[in-house]
Protein backbone atom coordinates (compact mmCIF):
# COMPACT_ATOMS: atom_id res chain seq x y z
CA UNK A 1 0.00 0.00 0.00
CA UNK A 2 1.44 3.44 -0.32
CA UNK A 3 2.55 6.06 1.80
CA UNK A 4 -0.80 8.40 0.68
CA UNK A 5 -2.75 5.71 1.80
CA UNK A 6 -0.91 5.14 4.90
CA UNK A 7 -0.54 8.81 5.93
CA UNK A 8 -4.16 9.79 5.56
CA UNK A 9 -5.28 6.20 7.12
CA UNK A 10 -3.25 7.69 10.50
CA UNK A 11 -4.69 11.36 9.78
CA UNK A 12 -8.41 10.35 10.47
CA UNK A 13 -7.58 7.82 13.00
CA UNK A 14 -5.96 10.94 14.86
CA UNK A 15 -8.73 12.88 14.43
CA UNK A 16 -11.75 10.02 15.32
CA UNK A 17 -9.62 9.46 18.57
CA UNK A 18 -9.80 13.40 18.99
CA UNK A 19 -13.39 13.66 18.65
CA UNK A 20 -13.91 10.74 20.76
CA UNK A 21 -11.68 12.39 23.78
CA UNK A 22 -14.34 15.87 23.34
CA UNK A 23 -17.46 13.86 23.49
CA UNK A 24 -16.17 11.89 26.71
CA UNK A 25 -14.77 15.15 28.58
CA UNK A 26 -17.72 16.90 27.91
CA UNK A 27 -20.15 13.53 29.27
CA UNK A 28 -17.74 13.65 31.80
CA UNK A 29 -18.26 17.99 32.49
CA UNK A 30 -22.19 17.78 32.52
CA UNK A 31 -21.96 14.33 34.73
CA UNK A 32 -20.22 15.79 37.24
CA UNK A 33 -22.31 19.24 37.47
CA UNK A 34 -25.43 16.91 37.95
CA UNK A 35 -24.00 14.98 40.43
CA UNK A 36 -23.13 17.95 42.71
CA UNK A 37 -26.54 19.68 41.80
CA UNK A 38 -27.94 16.37 43.11
CA UNK A 39 -25.61 16.47 46.43
CA UNK A 40 -25.99 20.06 47.34
CA UNK A 41 -30.16 19.95 46.63
CA UNK A 42 -30.24 17.45 48.85
CA UNK A 43 -28.52 19.37 51.90
CA UNK A 44 -30.84 21.99 51.66
CA UNK A 45 -33.42 21.74 54.17
CA UNK A 46 -36.88 23.01 52.65
CA UNK A 47 -38.42 24.45 56.15
CA UNK A 48 -35.04 25.46 57.49
CA UNK A 49 -35.52 29.65 57.06
CA UNK A 50 -39.69 30.66 56.52
CA UNK A 51 -39.16 34.04 54.97
CA UNK A 52 -43.02 34.95 55.35
CA UNK A 53 -42.25 35.60 58.94
CA UNK A 54 -43.68 33.86 62.29
CA UNK A 55 -42.84 37.47 64.25
CA UNK A 56 -39.77 39.78 64.50
CA UNK A 57 -36.40 37.57 64.42
CA UNK A 58 -35.53 39.87 67.08
CA UNK A 59 -37.40 41.33 69.89
CA UNK A 60 -37.31 44.20 72.69
CA UNK A 61 -37.86 44.11 76.22
CA UNK A 62 -38.15 46.52 78.51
Amino acid sequence: MSKRHHASRRRAYGRRQHELHERLERRDRSQAERTWRLEHDAELEPFAFDGRGAGPAYGYSD
